[in-house]
């Protein structure tokens, strides 16, 4: 990075030479106002409230728009420069209205802040204001248009970012405003962000309209369950109620981004709670105590273990590396060690290194130029994990990027080249009949994306073996660069695969004798014969047919820590209290092992950093992968099926689980932006 010597307020100071004047003065400490700049957009200098005084230059220049020479001395602070954002100040509340102390944004806003600096007691202008329509932008966002300054962010955020193009400016002059240039609601799922940017009260949060004020809130730093990206949040309570999550800036992860499912899915969270623990006899549910559980509990796996009857787990996508640990060890003293469930996706059978469940090159590899293409095998990020999808777009516009895509047709925020659906034409492009085969030769650094619909296909040992084969002929994988990311839809995954729990599929395992559901997911009960022990927080339709009901908490009650896609270990904290007679997870399968040996706390709660549980691991080792890739025989003797598809699971973005079911805000989002249907 170049260094260049400047003068700012008449110090000496050393800057990037590439770097804007108003980022190296923040970065210096000299604060400048502004409205229309931000970090994570592209340079708009319309606001005119970043003005600075450049030495032996007749007028004043916007800052966010400039960049530093050498040897030049700028002002921050001069009385030119304060008269002017006097009068810009001035001119931007001609047409605001006096809203501040019904704005959800007071408190917070960026115009009420700098009006305390630059503001004046009183006005020149007896007109009337201006008025402009609001814009209906769905059931997320409520917008009040009188109050937008056109600072355009969140035209730049929709353009640019997320890749919607409707939205932008209209008119000219005093009738210039922020519309849609075709009637239609803002349809991203990342539309939640443009809250967050927007730098005054005109675009805010519709579910929590007039309901929040920001000094009441407590605030905590949590990660994202609803996928397995592991974005960071922060998480805004008041009393024992969740009233609004926002992004936790995290360079590295999600940046300032997150979903709208984290974002305005939480509402669920304070309905249909599971608040007793429950116990079926003769088809009547009856409240037992916690004691009485536990030992009924062990009485079972006892049962169990002595006349070698099946025991199985069914994680479900919340599940935390604590709870995942100690079901690692309950599986150990029941003997059935290989005993976890899939319902909702097929998961790994074979895992030996850990390169071949997580995202190995890490989200910075997005960022880097010398990235020139991806290879997307049936996963669609828009849907999967949309701030995936935001890294993607954003490799996309900085030009000389190529993405290609097996499976399910894509409608990305970016264009896309569909190579096929069925099985055979992946057999075609492992066998080098395709043309993509050829760019990919050519380019020197590419990354393919693997999803769990692929793996619904074929036998593990077939679409690994196709997965080995591809690679070795694409050049993905060389002695310096391994290019396979192996992408999860759920945040339990990641710490089932680090503690090296195998799942299988159900429907290929005889019936059970128990089956334990930990946390909310979809399950089967086959045979009456089994015992079924739900654990989740919320009652749905599929409780009533457990035997056996424990109350948990949410991942917003308890510290907990979470593995995401790229193996990140992450701390979430406890946010709410959570309701009477319920118990987190962990300590209800603690308890279980508590009954079985009384030691156990003594020998097992040292070790859970994974101490004696860690999978052996060399990156750059990838001989145990490609040993499934036998002789040249096999492919011959594979039967590849033309009418076998890769499509994409689940089509419903804001109904992905048990949690956003039952979602008021969600269900809304569901009809009106995917059904296009008002809902009443």
């Amino acid at each position: 990075m170049k260094l260049i010597d400047v003068f700012i307020n008449d110090n000496p100071f050393k800057v990037s030479a590439t770097a804007s004047i108003l980022e190296s003065c923040n970065a210096l400490g000299f604060e400048i106002s502004r409205f229309c700049f931000h970090e994570k957009l592209f340079v708009a200098g319309n606001c005119r409230m970043c003005l600075v005084e450049i030495k032996n230059q007749p007028k004043l220049a916007a800052s966010c728009a400039v960049f530093f020479n050498q040897g030049m001395s700028v002002y921050t602070n001069s009385p030119v420069v304060k008269r002017a954002k006097e009068n810009v100040l001035e001119f931007l509340l001609i047409n605001h209205p006096l809203d501040c102390p019904i704005c959800d944004q007071g408190g917070e806003c960026d115009l009420q802040d700098q009006s305390f600096f630059y503001g004046s007691d009183k006005s020149r202008f007896f007109e009337y204001k201006r008025a402009v329509a609001n814009k209906n932008c769905g059931p997320l966002v409520k917008t009040i248009m009188n109050r937008c300054i056109q600072c355009t962010r969140c035209v730049r955020f929709a353009n640019d970012v997320v890749g919607f193009s409707s939205l932008g400016t209209v008119g000219r002059g005093n009738q210039l405003e922020i519309s849609f240039y075709i009637k239609k609601l803002f349809f991203s799922e990342l539309s939640g962000n443009i809250i967050d940017i927007c730098p005054v009260g005109a675009l805010t949060a519709k579910p929590t309209a007039f309901l929040i004020r920001p000094w009441e809130l407590k605030s905590v730093r949590s990660v994202d369950v609803f996928d397995g990206f592991g974005s960071n949040i922060r998480i805004d309570s008041r009393n024992l109620e969740i009233l609004r999550i926002l992004p936790f800036k995290n360079d590295f992860v999600n940046e300032e981004w997150i979903s709208d499912k984290i974002r305005f899915g939480f509402d669920t969270l304070k309905r249909q709670r599971l608040n007793k623990p429950l116990l079926k006899l003769e088809n009547n549910f009856f409240q037992v105590a916690w004691g009485e559980i536990f030992n009924t509990l062990v009485e079972k796996i006892l049962i169990c273990k002595k006349n070698n009857l099946d025991l199985n787990f069914c994680v479900g996508p919340f599940c935390d590396l604590k709870t995942v640990f100690f079901i690692k060890n309950l599986l150990k003293i029941s003997n059935k060690f290989n005993s976890l469930l899939a319902f909702e996706n097929y998961g790994l059978c074979e895992l030996d290194f850990q390169h071949y469940y997580c995202f190995n090159n890490k989200f910075q590899i997005l960022d880097n130029p010398s990235l020139t293409s991806c290879f997307l095998i049936g996963v669609d990020p828009k849907r999967e994990v949309p701030i995936l999808n935001l890294k993607l777009r954003k490799r996309y516009l900085k030009g000389n990027f190529f993405v290609a895509n097996f499976g399910t047709r894509l409608n990305l925020t970016f264009p896309v080249f569909h190579l096929g659906l069925s099985c055979f034409n992946f057999f075609n492009l492992v066998s080098g009949n395709n043309s993509f085969c050829k760019i990919l030769k050519r380019s020197k650094k590419k990354i393919s994306i693997v999803g769990n619909s692929f793996f619904n296909v074929y036998s593990e040992k077939n679409h690994r073996f196709f997965i080995s084969t591809f690679l070795k002929n694409s050049g993905l994988v060389n002695s310096e660069f391994f290019g396979l990311n192996i992408l999860s839809n759920r945040a339990a995954d990641g710490s089932l695969y680090a503690l090296g729990l195998k799942t299988k599929n159900v429907n290929k395992i005889s019936k059970p004798s128990i089956l334990f559901i930990i946390g909310d997911t979809f399950f089967h009960k086959n045979n009456s014969k089994t015992f079924v022990c739900y654990q989740g927080i919320q009652g749905n339709e599929l409780v009533s047919k457990a035997d056996l009901i424990l109350p948990s908490n949410a991942f917003t009650e308890k510290n907990a820590l979470f593995v995401n896609l790229e193996g990140r270990f992450q701390n979430s904290q406890k946010s709410i209290s959570s309701p009477k007679n319920t118990k987190s997870d962990f300590d209800i399968i603690f308890n279980v092992l508590g009954v079985f040996d009384a030691d156990f706390d003594k020998k097992f709660k040292s070790n859970f950093l994974l101490k004696q549980n860690k999978i052996p691991f060399n990156k750059s080792e990838t001989k145990p992968f490609f040993s499934h890739i036998v002789d040249g025989g096999y492919m011959a003797q594979t039967k590849i099926d033309n009418k076998t598809i890769v499509s994409i699971y689940n089509n419903n973005y804001y109904q992905t689980n048990m949690i956003l079911k039952n979602s008021v805000t969600m269900a809304k989002s569901s009809k009106m932006l995917l059904l296009k249907s008002p809902f009443i």
